[in-house]
């Protein structure tokens, strides 16, 4: 997920337990920040459906994720 991040242009802050603080538009803004916001949570959903085939293949549980602000 870190790397989804980075290729967005969003900057990992801190993990919070299992979570993952990142943001885009800092420390430099991006006229497009929005979009790669959008689309980093996109690419991230679309690496779990992956991640959860080869979970549900070695039949170990699967994951989940939420994505959002607070």
């Amino acid at each position: 997920m870190i790397d989804i991040i980075g290729n967005r242009h969003g900057v990992m802050d801190k993990y919070i337990g299992d979570a993952i603080i990142a943001f885009l538009g800092a420390p430099i803004r991006h006229e497009d920040d929005h979009t790669h916001a959008v689309l980093a949570a996109v690419e991230m959903s679309q690496a779990l459906k992956g991640f959860n085939e080869g979970q549900r293949k070695k039949g170990q549980p699967e994951f989940q994720i939420g994505v959002g602000q607070e």
